[in-house]
């Protein structure tokens, strides 16, 4: 039986921990001693044999456990991922991870490739399930003789009734990353054209339609640097003319961000004794007593004004040596995580394929839509999760021989096994090919 450590204790961590304890002895370890008492809760019992735990600081316990495991898998945030990776290679151990392959990691691939090492990243939700299954349909299109032109993928967890809140949001997370993400910066390719979006500005790039499967109105905007991902996948112009890749969010949420940026609650310049409301006013050169007046002269619509209200930012709360976006996460935290009275949540991901034969042009898109069980069997802890575990599993049974270096799941030899599994759980994509 092989070992594995995983690295954190958060709402992933249970799904991945009960998978790989079937077949492996699993130590997972945290700095919170409730969240490991909470991970323990949230597996089946029977797996607790084939489980350890440790209780302490990453610092000291990296050494060890590392040295213990043939792998290790991080699912701490993503800053800690490029040390936890060098002591993998210093201790000779597999490393895998959900997060984005950052330069720092990629510096890696030599000193991992010279100790046969795999250092697999990007393999949960969004990256790796939109990696793999848009791979798999790259593949196949190719294998039928025909030439890829365009293509257009985008992912998003939602709870499952837009209605819950005047934000139609929920997060499995803490806030603070998705209101992050809609101030980054972007770029793709559309029209045989490079766009490059600047900091604030993905607003202007929404895409807007209805989404049949769940009969919901839905909107996409750029998620971060497309560009490098569509060498990945084999895709290049001057034949590929259009790639991006997107975030799904139902109609209205990035009207609603747009809102918070005018009234500067994005802001993270320190203020003191100033409450939300005076904000808007300094920070808008709007100045009424009356707060749908100021709203409205601020240049927010109806929809904005609701949620300003539900998230209460016209009461007096104060902000003490705090930022404006530091206050706007603690109080958004309070009141957009799911709890027991929640409806369920959905991962819903949509890729979009041009492509053609040379005398007919096709549009093949491939769907998937995953609803969660309940606030703890979350459709997105299981969908990050149960990805990174299935890697795991592989590289210890031995089935990723030949794989080395610093790698995203984008081979079929990973593909293929992990999308076979997924689709046992359920997770699955419905496709359906169009002529154009």
């Amino acid at each position: 039986m092989k070992t594995i450590t995983v690295f954190g204790a958060g709402k992933v961590a249970p799904k991945a921990i009960e998978y790989l304890a079937n077949n492996h002895k699993v130590i997972f370890t945290d700095r919170d001693e409730k969240q490991i008492e909470s991970t323990y809760d949230a597996i089946d019992s029977s797996l607790h044999k084939n489980i350890d735990s440790v209780v302490g600081e990453l610092s000291d316990s990296a050494d060890n456990l590392t040295k213990a495991s043939d792998a290790i898998i991080s699912l701490l945030p993503a800053k800690f991922h490029y040390f936890l990776a060098k002591k993998a290679y210093e201790f000779d151990t597999h490393f895998l991870s959900t997060s984005y392959l950052s330069p720092e990691m990629k510096s890696l691939d030599f000193h991992a490739k010279s100790k046969k090492l795999l250092f697999l990243n990007e393999i949960g939700l969004d990256r790796g399930i939109d990696h793999m299954s848009a791979m798999q349909l790259i593949d196949k299109i190719k294998d039928m003789g025909h030439t890829i032109t365009g293509f257009e993928s985008d992912c998003g967890g939602i709870p499952s009734k837009s209605d819950v809140n005047p934000l139609h949001y929920l997060s499995s997370w803490r806030i603070a990353g998705p209101l992050e993400a809609i101030q980054g910066e972007a770029q793709f390719l559309r029209d045989d054209n490079i766009i490059s979006v600047p900091k604030g500005e993905l607003s202007k790039h929404v895409k807007g339609w209805h989404f049949d499967e769940i009969k919901s109105n839905v909107e996409s905007y750029p998620n971060r640097n497309s560009l490098p991902y569509a060498e990945l996948y084999g895709l290049e112009p001057p034949k590929l003319n259009k790639f991006m890749r997107g975030t799904l969010r139902y109609k209205g949420w990035v009207a609603l961000m747009d809102g918070f940026e005018k009234a500067g609650f994005f802001s993270k310049d320190i203020v003191n004794h100033m409450s939300f409301l005076d904000h808007i006013k300094s920070f808008s050169g709007a100045n009424n007593s009356k707060e749908e007046v100021l709203v409205h002269r601020s240049g927010f619509d109806k929809d904005t004004y609701k949620a300003f209200s539900w998230l209460g930012l016209f009461e007096p709360i104060q902000m003490d040596n705090i930022s404006p976006f530091d206050k706007l996460v603690s109080i958004m935290d309070d009141k957009v995580q799911y709890t027991t009275n929640s409806p369920s949540d959905l991962v819903i991901m949509k890729h979009f394929i041009y492509h053609t034969d040379g005398f007919k042009n096709y549009k093949t898109t491939a769907t998937m839509v995953y609803e969660g069980l309940s606030h703890v069997e979350t459709a997105m802890s299981l969908t990050v999760g149960l990805p990174v575990a299935m890697g795991a599993e592989l590289l210890l049974d031995g089935k990723l021989e030949g794989f080395t270096g610093v790698q995203i799941p984008v081979s079929k030899n990973i593909y293929n096994p992990i999308l076979a599994k997924l689709n046992e759980k359920k997770v699955s994509f419905d496709e359906r090919t169009d002529i154009l």
